[in-house]
């Protein structure tokens, strides 16, 4: 027994000819008698009887009839249900991004994706990288704009965005503030505000320090990036830190920012995964940012 049965069964009862029901199911008239033979060997009994060129139910049928417009009334409901959320997924893109890229980078990806898909809700996901790529893994979201170092480990597509540098951050009135160029000795006895182990921004400055043979015996370590940027601008301390980070207050002459010659730059990346299909509108989304038209300027 299977559904197209079972609509047989409800199209016969209330229109008693194979030529209707046919052409209702879109099949030709042998398949129609098919299928009512089938159902009456599934069921064991006989289920229709032919009176003047007519189907008419027999007793055994009447019994089966409101079952089967109920299996046939949910089958077409879940449909019906499933369509409405395929067609609500095509017109939807979930991007996650660390709350950085959503503050800088995001407005302007969002104003060329409007003209590029007018219809596409896009939803943006703010989580800390870590969680970002995770979520990406597990198909949970759809793309996402992380630094190549958070996802090393994952089997991911990149495409890469722009070169984010890192660089000493001061506050205004440091007496190196004007200075174009600073010597990481000059610094050295300063008071060092940083991030906590395990992030990109610590292994930069570990790196820089073992580099330069610095040994900082003020320092201070912070769990927030928030609250490194708040404490520098009240002379508390200086810090390394990447310039997206900071390039709102920089902007606004808050902090000052000494680009570091000599550490590389960091790739921030448009990264979707390479174990799953991407439908028609996903692919032209990749394809644009393959092409860099939707890379921003950030300095």
């Amino acid at each position: 027994m299977n559904l197209q049965q079972l609509k047989i069964l409800v199209f016969m009862a209330e229109h008693k000819k194979v030529t209707v029901v046919a052409e209702m199911l879109k099949v030709k008239h042998p398949s129609v008698l098919f299928h009512m033979k089938k159902l009456e060997s599934f069921m064991g009994a006989t289920l229709f009887e032919r009176r003047q060129n007519r189907i008419f139910l027999t007793h055994a049928a009447t019994l089966l009839l409101p079952y089967a417009r109920q299996m046939v009334s949910c089958a077409e409901e879940a449909q019906a249900v499933l369509l409405k959320s395929l067609q609500n997924s095509e017109n939807k893109i979930t991007i996650g991004c660390t709350v950085n890229v959503g503050k800088y980078i995001l407005p302007n990806f969002l104003n060329h994706l409007q003209q590029a898909f007018p219809h596409v809700n896009v939803d943006i996901k703010i989580e800390k990288p870590e969680m970002i790529a995770s979520l990406l893994a597990r198909f949970q979201i759809d793309f996402g704009i992380l630094m190549e170092f958070h996802i090393e480990k994952y089997d991911f597509s990149k495409l890469p965005l722009l070169d984010d540098v890192y660089g000493v951050v001061l506050y205004p009135s440091h007496p190196l503030a004007n200075i174009e160029s600073i010597h990481p000795i000059q610094i050295e006895n300063d008071r060092w505000l940083i991030r906590e182990k395990g992030t990109l921004t610590r292994k930069i400055f570990n790196e820089w320090t073992s580099q330069h043979k610095l040994d900082f015996h003020a320092v201070s370590e912070f769990g927030d990036t928030d609250a490194i940027k708040e404490a520098v601008m009240s002379c508390l301390g200086i810090s390394i830190m990447n310039y997206l980070t900071v390039f709102e207050e920089v902007k606004k002459n808050k902090l000052i920012f000494k680009k570091l010659e000599s550490v590389p730059p960091q790739k921030l990346c448009f990264i979707y995964s390479n174990k799953r299909s991407y439908n028609l509108q996903m692919k032209q989304l990749i394809d644009l940012f393959s092409n860099h038209l939707l890379i921003p300027q950030l300095i």
